[in-house]
């Protein structure tokens, strides 16, 4: 499904006045194209605006405590589910 279509219509609808400057800048992000399915690109292209919009995501996650290390998940405050039986227990 080609979704650059869909997308391009809503933006022309919802905001005229812009689609085309933001389209302008989605494929400068993705090397003149519409969309790019390689995530793994995503540091290849090194444009102004794709340089600015990491460097308010970098900052964003810093405001926000994003960037720290995360504490490691204590699997031990987990259980395995109880066998089902169709009966309940009276105890449980």
């Amino acid at each position: 499904l080609e979704v650059s279509p869909l997308f391009q219509e809503w933006l022309e609808a919802y905001a005229p006045a812009r689609a085309k400057r933001i389209m302008r800048h989605i494929r400068d992000m993705n090397g003149g194209k519409d969309y790019d399915p390689y995530w793994s690109r995503g540091g290849e292209i090194k444009t102004p605006y794709a340089l600015l919009i990491g460097q308010r995501n970098r900052a964003a996650r810093a405001r926000l405590g994003f960037d720290r290390e995360r504490s490691r998940l204590d699997l031990t405050q987990f259980r395995v589910p109880p066998e089902v039986s169709g009966q309940l227990g009276l105890f449980e």
